[in-house]
């Protein structure tokens, strides 16, 4: 309900306590969320754990996002050379070309190591239920809210 508010950034993070609970059917219930949880208690290594997983998923993201921008800044300056005849460059072609390479995917170069704990739960590349890695159905997504 709140996604519309979160910033759409690989470089903007939040970390939030959601605190969950199974009934004695082992359905799990969502009881609630807190932006900044409190960590007192929480045990240095996991803290640690944590950075580091962080610190990784940061890092692959703005690598794999400069790569692509470096790709288009690399194709703007070559077109640039070719267009020394006094034609009009077309900006609106570059800003889409831009706006494409700086949305927020990994590219396979920068892939996330198998001993991080991050699980990925919604990328709004992929299209239907694929954007929720298997945490929602379509079924889920066809739902009327108006209803």
């Amino acid at each position: 309900m709140g996604r519309s508010d979160f910033w759409k950034e690989s470089n903007v993070y939040e970390l939030y306590g959601l605190d969950l609970m199974l009934d004695e059917d082992l359905q799990l219930w969502y009881i609630e969320c807190n932006p900044n949880p409190l960590l007192d208690g929480v045990k240095p290594q996991f803290i640690e754990k944590m950075l580091v997983d962080f610190f990784e998923i940061q890092f692959a993201f703005y690598k794999s996002r400069m790569q692509r921008v470096m790709k288009v800044l690399e194709k703007m300056m070559t077109a640039s050379e070719k267009n020394n005849n006094g034609e009009k460059i077309d900006y609106s072609f570059w800003r889409k070309e831009y706006q494409a390479a700086s949305k927020n995917r990994l590219e396979p170069d920068y892939q996330i190591s198998k001993d991080n704990t991050w699980l990925p739960i919604i990328d709004e590349n992929l299209s239907g239920a694929n954007g929720y890695y298997g945490h929602l159905s379509d079924e889920c997504l066809s739902v009327d809210v108006d209803k």
